[in-house]
């Protein structure tokens, strides 16, 4: 069986807890600036940044994604700072007034003080978003190229389109995930204002780049996905390659069935997956396809994602990280939440994105 793994050892002694000091790995970046940054808070549509004191504070009831992207802290040392708040959870739900910290100096007011009133969502590509939270009906996708927007709140089919070619869970409900996914593609793709609003111009690009999924493969990433959430071993320490191995296998991903399929694989560093299937028809042959993406964060759930040796989050110096991209910005391999740095400072930062598969069926 050609794939028993190195990583651990001498092929990749990457370990996300030796990287940042606590599983889930990533490292760790605080804001920019001290105390004479900035002089006054800096308000935007989602909260109030104050890199003086340190502090971010929430005015929309948001995820801890979108305050990463603002404040440029990776959302597990926002969880670490204010762990108390969140319950220790990266994917506590946020609620206006809540102060946080994004520097291990700050000192936050009372968590249990007054909520701030949240302020109104912003507009986006030149026009007035619909209210979040609105329940409103979604338009159609004929109406949004021809100028409607899809904005939090809604709901409809064209809602889960737009979910499908972002990458997160498709429920045809606008939410928090939806809007940090829509506005980390702007971002990444020089759409201004980046504010997770999708109109003509965001579709079109969306859509430009997409790869379309058969049902087929939908089934197979979405097993994927929980056999990876139900298998890992609770922290990333070294072995991703032969814990995603092991669900694709047992997902039987594309026309991967066992252990010892493509045995012509060189070694089972990360890195070798992305060379390997990259290289003639492999990917073709064991029903697999590289999308045309430029960051794991624009990777679909239940899709295979490769980064490079250099990348936030890797520490060794050839063997690259492989992980299961399970939406909303996680990945799992041999732990639940690898990360490779802030998603809108992933290529500024070094990270290296060597592919991104889904099944070709």
């Amino acid at each position: 069986m050609p794939f028993a793994s190195t990583e651990s050892s001498s092929a990749d002694t990457r370990s996300e807890s030796a990287v940042s000091g606590r599983p889930g790995g990533g490292q760790t970046r605080t804001g920019e600036g001290g105390a004479g940054a900035r002089t006054a808070p800096a308000p935007d549509g989602n909260g109030q940044l104050d890199r003086a004191a340190g502090t971010y504070t929430v005015r929309e009831e948001r995820g801890l994604i979108p305050v990463s992207q603002r404040t440029g802290v990776d959302t597990q040392t926002l969880t670490r700072l204010n762990s108390q708040l969140l319950g220790g959870s990266t994917f506590a739900a946020l609620k206006p007034g809540m102060v946080l910290r994004i520097r291990d100096d700050a000192a936050v007011a009372d968590p249990s003080a007054a909520p701030v009133a949240p302020t109104a969502p912003p507009q986006s590509e030149g026009e007035a978003s619909a209210t979040a939270g609105s329940s409103a009906a979604a338009p159609t996708l004929a109406e949004v190229r021809g100028g409607a927007k899809l904005s939090e709140g809604m709901k409809g089919p064209a809602v889960a389109h737009v979910q499908k070619l972002v990458g997160v869970k498709m429920t045809g409900e606008f939410g928090t995930d939806t809007a940090a996914a829509v506005a980390r593609f702007q971002t990444q793709n020089g759409l201004t204002p980046a504010q997770g609003v999708v109109g003509p111009t965001t579709l079109a690009a969306l859509e430009s780049r997409s790869t379309e999924i058969s049902p087929d493969a939908a089934a197979q990433m979405a097993r994927l996905v929980a056999i990876a959430e139900g298998g890992h071993r609770g922290a990333s320490l070294g072995d991703c390659f032969a814990y995603v191995w092991r669900y694709i296998v047992k997902a039987g991903y594309g026309k991967i069935r066992n252990h010892g399929d493509a045995a012509d694989m060189p070694s089972d560093y990360a890195r070798n997956f992305a060379e390997y299937m990259n290289s003639g028809s492999n990917a073709k042959r064991w029903g697999l396809k590289r999308l045309s993406l430029s960051s794991p964060y624009d990777a679909p759930r239940g899709s295979i994602v490769v980064v490079g040796p250099g990348t936030p989050g890797t520490s060794h110096p050839t063997a690259g990280d492989i992980a299961v991209a399970a939406g909303g910005g996680r990945f799992i391999n041999d732990g639940p939440n690898m990360s490779y740095g802030p998603p809108g400072r992933f290529a500024a930062d070094g990270g290296k994105l060597l592919g991104v598969y889904v099944p070709d069926l």
